[in-house]
């Protein structure tokens, strides 16, 4: 019995370690915790031009600002290095302003990244923490005569700040492969708000998200309180959220989840708090779509 248990806690810390060194997306304030992994890309392919905020051609560098909601930005450009086979759109995932420690709305600004390499494949974007989705055309793939895409998300953590140089030839740079190889998602990529719904027999959890902030959702069900959610952030993979609940005399509870989400379901290590307890859990839902 006490090996079991020993067993057990391991394969626990093992997961939680694991989900969470996978999270970079997470509030700045949990980055500090030892067990995340959050290593900005390194700089270093190839040729640039940048392209403005809405997307068209310009010959801005870093010192350039943009005024959009009546706020001067400092921009500072990031390029793509395509070195698939396929042409890809690419556009800002996740965002959290210089200096910030919540997420924003990302721009909504793209580009067209071509296989081997275009100088036209690059953006100028307000000084931030980024991270990037891309989609591609796969065709009429059931001779239903409607185009179909996929769309993947690139969670390395891309940081433009003052440190940035304003020389474009070396400006931050990104190299994303098309196809991908690894995990590919239907449809092309959306700011728009998104619902992740899952459970089971007795469990039901409901996230809301725009691009990778998360902005809304609850959970219910079970032996569980009815939690909703505060805020988090979303890679395309990796779901941070954090909850709150209260029960019927008063007892505050918190909960932190890192979840893993999959095509058919959602995984998570949970740490719950409350009432002078703590625990943390990991458990498999299927998902609801």
């Amino acid at each position: 019995m006490i090996i079991r248990k020993i067993t057990i806690s391991f394969v626990l810390l093992v997961l939680a370690s694991s989900l969470l060194s996978s999270c970079n997306l997470v509030p700045r304030e949990w980055r500090d915790n030892p067990l995340f992994n959050d290593e900005p890309l390194e700089a270093g392919l190839s040729e640039p031009t940048p392209k403005d905020a809405l997307g068209g051609s310009t010959g801005k560098t870093g010192a350039d600002t943009d005024n959009t909601g009546g706020t001067s930005q400092t921009l500072k450009p990031v390029c793509f290095l395509n070195t698939g086979t396929m042409a890809t759109t690419v556009m800002s995932w996740s965002y959290t302003p210089l200096g910030a420690s919540t997420p924003d709305t990302p721009s909504n600004a793209s580009t067209v990244a071509f296989p081997g390499g275009n100088t036209s494949a690059c953006l100028s974007l307000p000084m931030g923490t980024y991270t990037w989705c891309y989609h591609w055309e796969l065709g009429d793939v059931d001779g239903d005569v409607y185009i179909y895409y996929s769309h993947a998300i690139d969670n390395r953590v891309v940081i433009l700040d003052e440190t940035d140089t304003d020389d474009l030839d070396l400006a931050e740079k990104v190299g994303l492969s098309v196809p991908p190889g690894f995990i590919e998602l239907p449809g092309i990529c959306q700011l728009d708000r998104q619902v992740i719904h899952w459970g089971d027999e007795s469990n039901e959890w409901t996230v809301k998200y725009e691009g990778g902030i998360v902005v809304g959702g609850n959970a219910g069900g079970g032996s569980y309180y009815y939690w909703t959610v505060q805020n988090g952030t979303f890679d395309g993979i990796h779901l941070y959220v954090q909850y709150t609940t209260e029960d019927a005399e008063g007892c505050e509870g918190s909960m932190e989840a890192w979840w893993l989400v999959d095509t058919t379901t959602v995984s998570s290590v949970r740490i719950l708090n409350g009432c002078g307890t703590e625990s943390l859990e990991v458990h498999v839902f299927e998902r609801r779509e």
